[in-house]
């Protein structure tokens, strides 16, 4: 090959590597891949975890198949973490264990209150309690949590739930962090509460004295004070001032807090538990039919049996209460004045009954209970009636 030839090769192929540069630069960009990286939400909403969520029902299969929606006005949840699980019904407390295999989960119920719950929602604790029984594994599909049998039917659905709301609550105390390592509760702190209002204000009762002040919240962040408070110093029950000093403190420590069904919980800001409350509804004696749910026996206990379980009370604004005392109907006048009651005397019909087999004997219990009644409280759906020593001698539920 002439030297001619190689150059004009040369010329070229250099002309040609200066093409593809041009073209190159004035080539658009390269699209990115329609998959997103992983960990990119790409502007999407980011999927709830499974562990560390509360859980909201909407959801659920009974024992028979059959597929109801979750109560509006009974919201029940639950959160996994750890290996343990806990919930709340709307009327009782479960807890339990579980384990995790990829989709798979083995869940192992636990103790749970026993409180006597209103029929639809006993119908929602039912199905709840069957669907974490059963569930054999799980998924997370648009932002639900569903939990699923070993033949993959889907027995529970929950949803994220909603951003709680302090504003407009009300609390009363379960418990209180002892600055000593440990949850405390004792008679003083059943006596405390706490109300968050619509104006950014917060006030109470912190066992002896009235307290008010601020507070803020922004998500779960919350603060609260300064506080100020009234300045009587009681001395019943035991401890009431040094459980006062305790729970203010924790007040003012508050970073965060979480309500989970009708439990509001607030921590400090390492993380730790300062504070748990129990939702506390305002409701009048007058406002719903009362069940019972329990007797004081005479034997130093409550009791419950088949016959209390049909036992009913119905307070007027008329200064009238009726109902049925297991057997028998009844009818009386009572008198309020704050938290003193006096009920009586109290008449009833004379039918003699045989079935359930206690039934002439509970209801004898049941009246003299009610003629011995001496204070009462309301909380949440719960009416409690006790005698002149503060023995409890009546617990009812809300019948609506």
């Amino acid at each position: 090959m002439n030297k001619t030839l190689i150059t004009k090769i040369i010329v070229l192929a250099l002309a040609a590597l200066a093409l593809i540069g041009v073209i190159a630069a004035c080539a658009p960009p390269q699209l990115p891949s329609e998959t997103p990286a992983s960990g990119s939400d790409q502007g999407a909403a980011a999927m709830p975890a499974f562990e560390g969520t509360i859980w909201q029902l909407e959801s659920y299969v009974d024992a028979d198949g059959n597929a109801h929606p979750a109560l509006a006005d009974a919201p029940a949840t639950i959160i996994f973490q750890n290996g343990e699980f806990i919930g709340d019904t709307h009327c009782n407390s479960l807890t339990g264990k579980y384990t995790l295999d990829g989709d798979k989960i083995t869940t192992q119920l636990g103790p749970s209150t026993l409180r006597a719950c209103k029929t639809d929602i006993a119908s929602q604790e039912s199905g709840m309690k069957n669907g974490i029984s059963h569930a054999a594994s799980y998924k997370i599909e648009g932002g639900k949590l569903m939990l699923m049998d070993a033949d993959g039917n889907i027995l529970l659905t929950f949803t994220e739930q909603p951003t709680p709301e302090l504003a407009g609550s009300a609390w009363r105390l379960i418990s209180f962090n002892n600055s000593e390592g440990g949850m405390e509760s004792n008679q003083a702190s059943e006596k405390i509460t706490l109300s968050f209002g619509e104006d950014g204000k917060v006030s109470g009762n912190a066992g002896c004295n009235n307290f008010s002040g601020s507070y803020t919240v922004e998500g779960d962040a919350l603060s609260i004070g300064p506080l100020a408070t009234t300045r009587k110093m009681c001395a019943q029950p035991q401890g009431v001032m040094q459980t006062e000093q305790a729970f203010l403190k924790d007040l003012g420590d508050a970073a965060t807090f979480s309500i989970m069904g009708k439990t509001l919980t607030i921590y400090g800001k390492d993380g730790g538990k300062l504070l748990i409350f129990a939702s506390m509804k305002t409701r009048d004696i007058t406002s719903t039919p009362w069940r019972l749910q329990s007797f004081n026996n005479g034997k130093g206990g409550m009791a419950t049996s088949a016959a209390s379980e049909k036992i009913t009370a119905i307070f007027t604004e008329d200064g009238r209460v009726s109902g049925n005392a297991g057997c028998n109907d009844y009818n009386g006048g009572y008198q309020i004045d704050g938290d003193k009651i006096s009920i009586g005397p109290l008449t009833a019909t004379r039918k003699m009954c045989s079935e359930p087999g206690d039934v002439m004997k509970t209801e004898q219990t049941f009246l003299q209970n009610m003629n011995s009644a001496a204070t009462f409280t309301i909380r949440d759906d719960m009416l409690t009636i006790f005698d002149n020593a503060g023995e409890k001698l009546l617990v009812f539920f809300a019948a609506n």
